[in-house]
């Protein structure tokens, strides 16, 4: 059997993860590097669709002041994803 060790993302240096009321305890935060695919949604309903396809969620990570984008960050089978959405366009 492959060694999977270096497929393993490391947790976050912490090593604790604080939950907040609608967090839940157990959620992973890894730091950027870790993840290794994209998927980009242009609404918001095809990130939920996406989101759903995650086996795990993680936690955010921060992101640029300038950045507008909807993240999600989980994990598929293994695999760390990031789901970015589009932001919705304000109407003038």
């Amino acid at each position: 059997m492959a060694d999977n060790s270096q497929s393993q993302p490391e947790q976050s240096v912490s090593g604790q993860n604080k939950a907040s009321p609608d967090t839940p305890p157990y959620r992973k935060q890894l730091q950027h590097d870790a993840y290794t695919i994209g998927w980009v949604c242009a609404l918001p309903k095809e990130q939920t669709a996406a989101r759903a396809m995650l086996d795990e969620e993680h936690e955010p990570l921060p992101t640029p002041r300038n950045d507008h984008n909807a993240y999600t960050l989980g994990s598929i089978r293994g695999h760390n994803v990031v789901i970015a959405c589009l932001p919705i366009p304000v109407s003038p």
